[in-house]
């Protein structure tokens, strides 16, 4: 399993690294820029991705380039993640060398290979670069995390890595934690619980790895390229020695996390097309909104008109009509020719009633509007609270960032509820009734998960048997069991492989200390340490 993630660093002011003119090279982690500006250019423009946006659908719901023959909705995903965008829109500020650094490990978080981002955002080139150096390197039968996995799967279709990709029987998918801002159609296909194989990995390795990388930032932002590299090789080496040491522990956990787990087609084909509702007229939409508006105008008038004329007070005296009556009159007029125009063009024979079946069914379609206008406006304040959550958790955020991010969340969550309230009017209008919401539901991370559902109004779903909130929640569970019964197949795979390594290991370190010593070459002393620093964490891993 491959990870990959961009890492936004403090970089290195282009002016300043003319002082030291070294290169650092001697690094088994860096891929040189050149290998990656070699897959500069590899996917699509940005415009012809747009246009696949508005005609295509797609099967995981992120944005550009094709993959495998899948079909997806792209839309809803892809406007969810910056890094899925064009590379058209992914510079940055041109007083900056290397911007960021995008990074990859395995499962279990030993560092792969990093590429430096020079003076861009988050390009395609950069996880091509990677996954090419991983088919040559680690073999087939790769599974690589990316937050838009499912739109970087087909980056690769659209690139000359394809034909490599698809024999070597690879795929894609998104991390766990950042697959709850993907739709659910994305979700039924590329989230970790529902790939066979995948066992109880989560693909966030990357996230605690930048959590700790923070601390390399202070001593590199000043420092020219060279020494920038320097320190986040000596970081990276380090981050592995103390990974390497904990390997054993990392697989125990796993196992006894997989034990303790242990002690849907029409889903797929559901979540595929919710959401494609058929277009509206939208000039039917305006004219039934206008009879409304002139019904209720027409209505107010009559109220303060009778008032007016019934209503006779004991100091009676005779004043002009009210303006509140001539404004409305007014309005009435504007509304009625406004109707009017609209009628010509639509070519209406006769008015609209409210028993006119096609008053009905725009005045219909009408709440639907309003109540999906509500629900997405709920979603994307859930999805902001969520992340604002995430970054609180995050160490190495400075206390004013994290003062901010704290006072910020305590405005959303009174947004929240205000949304959840707008929400619970617009699902009581609908034809059924929608169930109502409360707060205890929306601050709930998994809740996430429903919006899809709760956006149908089309389809028949209440009979389905997954459309059960008690029945997902099995499903859902029963995946993670078979999730836990692949990590035990896994871990007794690793374990085997990690006693041997270490056994392979310490037979290459008697031959070469023996043929050093024959030799009598000024590295022994050097690689006798190496050796028995090395041999020392071995034991502590068979223990």
């Amino acid at each position: 399993m491959v990870q990959k993630e961009a890492k936004i660093q403090h970089a290195d002011i282009g002016v300043r690294e003319v002082g030291d003119t070294r290169c650092f090279s001697d690094s088994d982690y860096y891929i040189p820029s050149e290998e990656v500006d070699q897959w500069a250019g590899e996917v699509r423009s940005g415009s012809s991705r747009e246009e696949d946006l508005k005609e295509g659908t797609s099967d995981d719901g992120k944005e550009q380039d094709h993959a495998d023959g899948e079909s997806s909705d792209q839309g809803p995903c892809a406007n969810n993640w910056k890094a899925a965008q064009s590379d058209s829109k992914k510079h940055m500020w041109g007083v900056f060398a290397e911007t960021s650094l995008f990074a990859s490990a395995c499962r279990h978080g030993l560092f792969l290979w990093v590429a430096d981002m020079i003076r861009s955002g988050e390009q395609s080139k950069y996880p091509l670069a990677i996954m090419a150096q991983a088919l040559q390197t680690l073999g087939p039968h790769l599974l690589q995390g990316y937050n838009i996995g499912c739109v970087f799967k087909k980056t690769i279709a659209s690139s000359s890595l394809r034909a490599k990709f698809q024999e070597s029987n690879s795929r894609c998918c998104v991390n766990t934690f950042h697959s709850y801002s993907h739709n659910f159609a994305c979700q039924t296909k590329n989230h970790p619980n529902v790939i066979e194989g995948m066992g109880l990995e989560d693909l966030e390795t990357m996230e605690q790895i930048f959590n700790s990388s923070n601390q390399v930032a202070g001593v590199t932002r000043y420092s020219s390229a060279y020494h920038r590299r320097v320190f986040i090789d000596m970081f990276l080496q380090q981050w592995d020695d103390d990974k390497y040491q904990n390997l054993a522990l990392m697989l125990f956990n796993n196992y006894r996390q997989a034990l303790l787990i242990i002690d849907v087609e029409e889903q797929v084909n559901f979540f595929e097309t919710i959401g494609e509702e058929s277009p509206w007229d939208i000039h039917a939409i305006t004219y039934v909104e206008l009879l409304q508006a002139l019904d209720s105008a027409i209505s107010r008038a009559e109220t303060l008109s009778k008032k007016f004329l019934h209503a006779i007070p004991s100091d009676y005296h005779f004043n002009l009509p009210s303006s509140d009556i001539t404004t409305l009159t007014s309005y009435s007029s504007e509304l009625s020719k406004t109707l009017l125009e609209l009628k010509v063009q639509m070519g209406i024979d006769k008015r609209w009633t409210p028993d006119t079946p096609e008053y009905i069914e725009t005045a219909h379609y009408i709440h639907e509007r309003q109540y999906h206008q509500a629900l997405n406006h709920l979603q994307r304040l859930v999805v902001q609270r969520l992340f604002e959550l995430h970054r609180l958790n995050l160490s190495g955020i400075g206390y004013k960032a994290r003062t901010h991010f704290a006072k910020s969340l305590q405005t959303r969550c009174k947004t929240i509820r205000s949304a959840t309230e707008a929400y619970n009017r617009a699902a009581r209008a609908l034809d059924p009734p929608r169930p109502p919401l409360d707060w205890s539901q929306v601050s709930h991370c998994s809740f996430l998960n429903e919006f899809n559902l709760l956006q149908n109004t089309r389809h028949d779903i209440s009979n389905a048997p997954w459309a059960n909130p008690v029945v997902r929640k099995a499903i859902k569970r029963f995946l993670r069991v078979l999730r836990a019964c692949e990590e035990i197949y896994r871990c007794n795979i690793e374990v085997r492989r990690l006693f041997t390594s270490i056994y392979d290991e310490d037979s290459k370190f008697n031959s070469v200390l023996e043929v050093l010593g024959d030799k009598n070459d000024i590295i022994l002393e050097a690689t006798r340490e190496y050796c028995l620093r090395r041999c020392c964490v071995n034991r502590l891993l068979l223990e």
